[in-house]
């Protein structure tokens, strides 16, 4: 009985140390693997750092330079124009409707565009012009848009209000004009740098 305890006893100790006090294989290996495992959290923690770091100093990346617009140019520019939404049918009601487009938009305060509907099946495409006012909450630009050409007439005029994001590359708009029910969103074309453009 007194050697089965002193056998056990010996049996923990050389778990962690040996007779004279050395340190086991088993300890070194606790210890190496703690330490492994905070080296290996240390390189991520610095990987997402630097990470983050690159993120928010890359132009049109992050928060570098999310008050402004591309090259500085506002809501100016060319769109790419998706629309949706549910307008007045023949019979009064409101049918569905669809449009896609592309708009450009003048330091001046106008713009051009162009667009085609789908309306129950019947497509309809047309020009327009218009213009951009911005509203005295400074975020918002009020946008009325007149018809210029129609392949299905009357004209008509349109009248929105726009909300581009802090870069202005995105712009999300809704129609005021009653009765009707519409909305969409519009995307900044990218310019090619010049060595892309010609293509080197």
């Amino acid at each position: 009985m007194h050697y089965s305890l002193l056998n056990r006893a010996t049996v923990r100790v050389a778990n962690t140390r040996d007779v004279s006090g050395r340190v086991t294989a088993k300890s070194v290996k606790h210890g190496f693997c703690a330490k492994t495992n905070l080296i290996i959290a240390r390189r991520w923690l610095m990987l997402v750092t630097v990470s983050m770091g690159l993120y928010l100093l890359l132009p049109d990346r992050g928060l570098a330079h999310d008050d402004q617009g591309q090259n500085d140019q506002g809501i100016n520019g060319t769109y790419s124009v998706h629309i949706t939404a549910y307008v007045p049918g023949p019979s009064g009601n409101l049918v569905p409707l669809a449009a896609a487009g592309r708009v450009t938009h003048f330091a001046n305060g106008t713009e051009i565009g162009v667009a085609t509907a789908s309306n129950n099946g019947q497509l309809q495409t047309t020009t327009f012009k218009g213009t951009l006012t911005l509203n005295p909450d400074g975020v918002s630009w009020s946008e009325t848009v007149i018809q210029t050409s129609s392949n299905s007439p009357p004209l008509l005029t349109l009248h929105h209000i726009l909300y581009p994001t802090p870069d202005g590359n995105t712009i999300n708009e809704v129609e005021t004009d009653l009765g009707t029910i519409s909305g969409g969103i519009l995307t900044r074309a990218r310019r090619l740098c010049a060595g892309a453009a010609a293509g080197s």
